[in-house]
Order: C-alpha cells, then sequence, then structure tokens
C-alpha cells in the first residue's frame, strides 16, 4: 500500500459488497449503505475504475438492483464501460474480502483522498 494511494483499501471495499451480495439481494446493499454511511463516495477512488465501480454500485443500490458480479458487469455494459472496469470487477468478484470491516477500510480510502487532495493543493 502506498502513501496517498491505498489500491488494497479500495479493493477491500469493492470486494467487501459484492461477497456481501452473494449471500443475500440484501445483504450487498447493506454492506454499501454501511461504507457510504462511512462518508464514502465515489470521489474518494484513487482508481479510475473503482471510481466508476462505487459509482455503478451505487446507483444499483438506489435502483434496488441486486449487485452480483453479474448484474453489475450487465450495468457496466450498459452504460458502456472501459473494459478495464470489467475486468477489475471480475478479480474484485473472485475475492472474498471480510466485509465487517467496511467502516476502517471506508475510512482509510476517505483519508488518502484527503492527503491526495492536500498534495495536489500544494503542488
Amino acid at each position: 500500500m502506498t502513501r496517498l494511494f491505498p489500491v488494497e483499501a479500495e479493493e477491500e471495499v469493492l470486494g467487501s459488497i459484492l461477497s456481501a451480495a452473494s449471500y443475500s439481494a440484501d445483504a450487498g446493499h447493506r454492506i454499501y449503505r454501511r461504507a457510504e454511511a462511512s462518508g464514502l463516495d465515489p470521489a474518494h477512488f484513487g482508481a479510475a475504475s473503482f471510481v466508476v465501480l462505487y459509482a455503478t454500485l451505487g446507483r444499483m443500490v438506489e435502483a434496488n438492483i441486486p449487485i452480483d458480479a453479474v448484474s453489475v458487469a450487465a450495468e457496466l455494459d450498459r452504460d458502456h464501460a472501459d473494459p478495464h472496469v470489467i475486468q477489475r470487477l471480475r478479480v474484485l468478484a473472485a475475492s472474498v474480502p471480510a466485509f465487517n470491516c467496511i467502516e476502517r477500510h471506508a475510512e482509510i480510502v476517505i483519508d488518502a483522498s484527503v492527503r491526495r487532495e492536500i498534495e495536489e493543493r500544494a503542488s
């Protein structure tokens, strides 16, 4: 993990949401809402593909669409997302992160976003 780009935490947040969705349609939505309640929004992600994925998950939760990997891929395809985003989704869907830590992982992503912003303003 680098100082300003905690890709592992970003992967854990997204993977947690997808992993929870494998337990029940509602579980993925609940985990997403926990991340959202922590203050996490798409702009906090450093990886462009993760910005797209988190925003897509948010739209799907708001529309009450299940957020399993196949449904997310269909939404990304419908939105003509970059194939790289779908490849990142495949990798995330194959992992099994600990979704009980979603708030902590969201906090790490937010903190890194704030530090990136401060560093960008300083340069």
